[in-house]
């Protein structure tokens, strides 16, 4: 895996080694994400070949080894991940399995630790996400605690929900349809705010 960072001056790429698990495999499934939460605080999350969540802290001077995150206890392999900073705690994560469902993450820095799994339910009824596709994430300015996620369903159409956490809660409001491009003959390959 490797990084490309602006130094102020210049981009310079650099190695970060091998992929959590320690092996030089590629994950078809493979996700990657970061979320910067101060200048001296970047997180790294990677959904490693076993299907796992792992992360990773640049602390501003080393990046930590790799801690592995597990994945939900109903949920088959992880494939896609998309962070935030600053959402709930100090970092939230939004992932896709491989069968569609669609889940939610916060990591509470204060403990070191992730929090519990928040299953976002089908994106339509009887529907899941559209495994292949990405997912979008972002917090609502203004509204602590407050986010919205976009997922492709298995019916093509684009699925926008809205959630809102605190430090003892989540509720998950569900997803309503945006619809579907008309002239849209294929699945876009990534939501993203």
């Amino acid at each position: 895996m490797y990084q490309i960072a602006w130094d102020g001056f210049g981009w310079h790429w650099v190695d970060m080694g091998p992929l959590p698990t320690g092996t030089i495999v590629d994950n078809s499934y493979l996700g990657i994400a970061a979320a910067g939460y101060q200048s001296t605080l970047l997180y790294q999350v990677v959904i490693a070949i076993d299907g796992n969540v792992y992360h990773s802290k640049w602390d501003g001077a080393t990046w930590s080894a790799w801690v592995n995150g597990g994945k939900p206890p109903t949920s088959d392999n992880l494939m896609t991940v998309t962070c935030q900073a600053g959402v709930i705690y100090v970092m939230d994560c939004v992932f896709l399995d491989v069968r569609g469902r669609v889940w939610h993450r916060s990591y509470y820095e204060g403990q070191g630790a992730w929090l519990s799994w928040h299953n976002l339910g089908p994106v339509a009824p009887g529907g899941n996400a559209y495994y292949a596709a990405g997912l979008g994430f972002s917090k609502v300015i203004g509204d602590y605690g407050a986010m919205v996620v976009m997922a492709y369903g298995v019916d093509g159409q684009i699925y926008l929900g809205f959630g809102r956490g605190s430090t003892s809660t989540f509720d998950w409001y569900g997803w309503d349809s945006l619809g579907r491009p008309k002239d849209q003959r294929q699945f876009l390959p990534l939501v993203r705010r």
